[in-house]
């Protein structure tokens, strides 16, 4: 930069002077202006202009240097950073299935503990369903064997009667079948009861005068026509009236063993209906839902229930009139009930507990209230009720995954809601609102109407 300046000084030097010595004496006698200051300025000038330009140009010089130095440095970062992004990208991509993978085992996961879950409710299940379905096969099983034994002798009975009902109070004795037929499908009555009607009977034919009074009256109370004696005196006085009675009590004992045979087969057929719809959704996917029948849905759970309920409490049940149909999986909705109700009864101690389920409508859907006299829960188990693996059972009872499984079938799989009131030693009520449309929406407190 001095040497520029140097010789650009030399030069305009030297030319300025040789101008001054051309000159000067011309235009100093012409005008008589003094040249030489004026061109002393102007050397001045152009210096100073020739100055500025060459350090203006040794500065463009450096930014352009620099410039270049920063786009070199710019390309060497851009070309860095498109190979650390491709990197990191991969690195991301291979994370991101890692995850989705994980994601799809604990999914698996989950399915496989609500099944596992669902399976052990239903191992606690299978003792009381098997004693439930004994029940009215031993019932059966006592009318055939009665029907078997007796069959002689009821056929000979029918004989007979068929030659009593041609005689003259036949009519009267056909009356008397038939009301015995349908007296003892009634109300059968209690043994300190039926004792007492038995007494009275006996003292009544014995004031009548009846003749093997006790006998009859016994046969009389047995076929629940103690009260129309009045009526059959005839042929309670009959010579062969206690034949007659025994041949009525015989044909109204196959009716009535007949009717028990009904019973039993009814309630075993509703045992194995109700287990065919509870286990049904297995083969279903977790997504399929349809239209679900609330009443249906908690008789089913009820009546497997049964057996664990009547052997600790009453059990009430009130189900609102013209209750909408949920739409849901009904094996899930199954489920909801199922660990409720487990859980209602084994929170009761002791055989005298009681059990409210009440279902009724509430906004687009349907609300039910499972209530319980038992233990209750303090306010810290309520807040720790739909945690994994938390449970108050003792070890071996409890998972801890029923109602955590409960609250995702309700507020995640249905879009419904789930609450929770209790009081320690005064019992628990669990509210499940579900709704009856796709497009529901949940209300703000789902106790209200309870």
């Amino acid at each position: 930069h001095e040497i520029l300046i140097k010789a650009s000084a030399q030069i305009a030097e030297s030319e300025v002077e040789s101008i001054r010595q051309k000159y000067c004496r011309v235009t100093t006698a012409a005008t008589g202006i003094d040249f030489l200051k004026v061109i002393k300025v102007g050397f001045i000038a152009l210096l100073l202009f020739t100055t500025v330009i060459t350090i203006i140009l040794v500065r463009l010089r450096s930014l352009k240097k620099a410039l270049e130095k920063a786009y070199n440095q710019l390309q060497n970062y851009s070309d860095t950073l498109e190979q650390k992004v491709t990197f990191r990208t991969k690195e991301l991509n291979e994370k991101n299935h890692a995850l989705e993978m994980t994601l799809e085992q604990l999914k698996q996961t989950q399915s496989q503990l609500i099944i596992a879950e669902k399976m052990g409710a239903l191992g606690h299940l299978i003792a009381g369903i098997a004693h439930e379905i004994n029940s009215p096969l031993g019932a059966i099983n006592s009318a055939r064997e009665v029907l078997h034994n007796d069959m002689h002798r009821i056929i000979q009975n029918n004989r007979q009667l068929a030659q009593w009902l041609i005689e003259p109070d036949g009519m009267l004795l056909e009356e008397m079948l038939n009301d015995a037929i349908q007296n003892r499908s009634q109300m059968p009555l209690s043994t300190r009861e039926k004792r007492e009607v038995r007494n009275c009977t006996i003292a009544r034919l014995s004031k009548e005068g009846i003749a093997d009074a006790e006998t009859i009256g016994r046969m009389i109370t047995d076929i629940n026509l103690h009260d129309k004696i009045d009526k059959y005196m005839i042929i309670l006085n009959s010579p062969k009236g206690i034949e007659k009675i025994q041949a009525i009590t015989n044909i109204s004992d196959v009716f009535l063993l007949c009717e028990t045979i009904e019973m039993a087969v009814d309630k075993a057929s509703r045992i194995i209906f109700a287990l065919k719809n509870y286990i049904r959704g297995n083969n279903e996917p977790e997504s399929a839902k349809t239209i679900v029948d609330m009443r249906k849905s908690i008789d089913t759970v009820v009546t497997l229930y049964y057996n664990s309920i009547k052997n600790r409490a009453q059990l009430n049940i009130e189900y609102q009139d013209d209750l909408p149909p949920v739409i849901g999986n009904p094996d899930e909705i199954n489920q909801i009930w199922s660990n409720i109700i487990q859980n209602a009864v084994q929170a009761i101690k002791g055989n005298d507990g009681l059990i409210n389920i009440s279902v009724s409508r509430l906004g687009d859907g349907v609300v039910v209230a499972v209530n319980d006299n038992g233990s209750g829960m303090d306010q810290e188990t309520q807040k720790r009720i739909f945690e994994p693996m938390f449970t108050t059972k003792p070890v071996g009872e409890g998972t801890g995954l029923g109602m955590t499984i409960v609250k995702k079938i309700v507020s995640e799989n249905h879009q419904g809601k789930i609450d929770v009131r209790s009081k320690e030693n005064e019992g628990t009520t669990i509210f499940v609102w579900l709704p009856s449309t796709i497009t529901a929406v949940a209300p703000e407190d789902i106790k209200a109407t309870n």
